[in-house]
């Protein structure tokens, strides 16, 4: 007889953790609550109301500049603070547990730092409180990375994976409807957003409560591992094959991803000879296709993963991207490239619903999930940092070529098949 989702997984003592206090599907709520919340907030600030205050501080001549100082800057102090949250939340005590406590700090914090936003007037007070925005969204996210790995059996880990990854293109869409809203009211829409988080944070915590983490198990963690130790493993962990392996997959698909994506409006209007407003038509157009094969792939690889492995979606993400950037290359009009963008959509939604599930089957030791995953997690923030950065050197060396720009999104997506195929005891 199978387990009800609504019961809490078999014990899972023997990877160090006991049994989840609640099942699969009140855990799915809580997280999914969680990860919508916040991604709203970064998506909508992202999209439209971070762009709107920096313009309207800086001006039309400055704006340009001063928005990659403050998302670059963010994305930094986004990095640091998570990799930090990861190793203290492992050691975190309290009756909420280790997770729930930086959560509900976290959200806290979003909300004052928001509230702060709302009263800055120019481009230096919108960098120093974005970055703290940005500080309490880390932390939270931190937080909420292990909780798959700690409480999903593995057999179930592909479908929460899935559903994880679908609440995160999901919010992509509605959060730039909803920016829009409070476009001409900036800071009214601030709040919004911190009621958005607040309210994840709290569904999370109180739907889906963990064991209090004192008592003898706080002790044998203690002991296990002295405070100076924690902080050299935070680099050590590169030497553990499979988190190795893992990241360097996660990082090759997300940056050949990112190079174009974030191009994209330069892209079009350079091969297709495109001005500014049908080139932003097209990329919204293009987008908007594209997320709906996105979710097919998320959907499909997260679930049927659970069933033949994560290597097959893996190795179908990794060879698809490099199809469809290949094709986009040849591409003579328009329509062309919503094809090839559809293949690149379709096979990068296929990664990323198996991307959650892969990186917590390869956990070396659950006790030091939360610092382990926040490390493979900089594969994600280091190619959306730095993307814009390498692609303008890379233009820069290419003289403009666009197409010098996809045939390296080309070779860094069908590396990841061989990257990924190292991994050990992996299915």
């Amino acid at each position: 007889m199978k387990a009800s989702l609504l019961a809490p997984a078999p014990d899972r003592e023997d990877i160090g953790v006991p049994s989840p206090r609640v099942g699969l599907v009140r855990n799915g709520i809580g997280l999914t609550g969680a990860n919508l919340g916040t991604f709203v907030l970064i998506n909508a600030m992202g999209s439209v109301l971070l762009p709107t205050i920096i313009a309207d501080s800086a001006g039309e001549s400055g704006k340009e500049s001063w928005y990659g100082v403050v998302t670059s800057a963010a994305a930094v102090v986004a990095l640091f603070v998570s990799m930090a949250t990861g190793i203290l939340s492992d050691r975190t005590r309290s009756r909420l547990g280790r997770r729930a406590p930086w959560v509900l700090g976290g959200a806290l914090g979003v909300a004052a730092a928001m509230t702060l936003l709302g009263l800055a007037t120019g481009p230096w007070s919108i960098l120093v409180v974005w970055c703290l925005v940005q500080a309490c969204v880390a932390a939270l996210q931190a937080a909420l990375g292990p909780v798959i790995a700690e409480r999903v059996p593995l057999h179930r880990r592909g479908l929460l994976s899935a559903v994880s990854a679908l609440v995160t293109s999901s919010a992509a869409i509605g959060a730039g409807f909803l920016g829009a809203m409070y476009v001409h009211h900036p800071a009214s829409g601030f709040l919004v957003l911190a009621a958005f988080v607040l309210t994840g944070a709290v569904l999370f915590v109180v739907v889906a409560p963990d064991h209090p983490s004192r008592g003898a198990a706080a002790a044998a963690t203690a002991a296990r591992e002295p405070g100076p130790s924690v902080w050299r493993g935070l680099l050590t962990v590169f030497r553990v094959p499979n988190l190795r392996w893992t990241w360097l997959g996660r990082f090759l698909v997300t940056l050949a991803y990112q190079l174009i994506q974030t191009r994209m409006l330069y892209l079009l209007q350079d091969r297709f000879g495109l001005g500014l407003d049908d080139a932003a038509t097209a990329v919204a157009t293009i987008t908007a296709s594209a997320g709906l094969f996105t979710v097919v792939g998320l959907v499909v690889s997260g679930t049927l993963s659970d069933r033949f492995g994560r290597r097959p979606f893996v190795y179908f993400g990794g060879v698809g991207c490099a199809v469809g950037f290949a094709l986009a290359v040849f591409t003579g009009t328009q329509g062309q490239f919503t094809i090839a963008w559809a293949v690149v959509s379709l096979s990068f939604g296929a990664f990323m619903g198996v991307d959650a599930a892969l990186a917590a089957d390869v956990l070396p030791d659950v006790q030091d999930a939360a610092r382990d995953l926040s490390l493979i997690n900089t594969a994600n923030t280091l190619p959306q940092t730095f993307a814009p950065v390498l692609g303008s050197v890379i233009l820069g060396a290419a003289g403009g070529a666009y197409t010098v720009l996809l045939v390296i999104a080309v070779v860094a997506s069908f590396l990841a098949v061989p990257v990924t195929a190292r991994l050990k005891g992996v299915r």
